[in-house]
């Protein structure tokens, strides 16, 4: 039985493992941000909880710009796309 699911397991193509996992990771994240919500707004006054918002909105944008969303798709295809060349791509990248 385990033989089996270990042969099926690496029949799928490896872009497929890799997306599905952080598809389920990315899930994970919102699931806890929506689960700690009600705990900020208990805790906080309005006032801390505004500011909170407002350095999170920032932050989340500043990101963008700063990072220009690499690790949010063409790094992660990349490294996969690039096996063998993995840093050379960091090189060009980072350039």
């Amino acid at each position: 039985m385990v033989n089996k699911i270990k042969k099926r397991y690496n029949e799928i193509p490896l872009t497929v493992k890799v997306s599905t996992s952080y598809a389920v990771c990315s899930i994970l994240q919102k699931c806890l941000s929506f689960i700690t919500l009600p705990l900020f707004t208990r805790l906080l006054t309005t006032e801390q909880y505004g500011q909170y918002t407002i350095y999170s909105s920032w932050s989340g944008i500043l990101m963008i710009f700063l990072t220009l969303n690499l690790a949010y798709g063409s790094f992660q295809t990349a490294m996969v796309k690039f096996e063998e060349k993995r840093n050379e791509y960091i090189t060009a990248i980072q350039g």
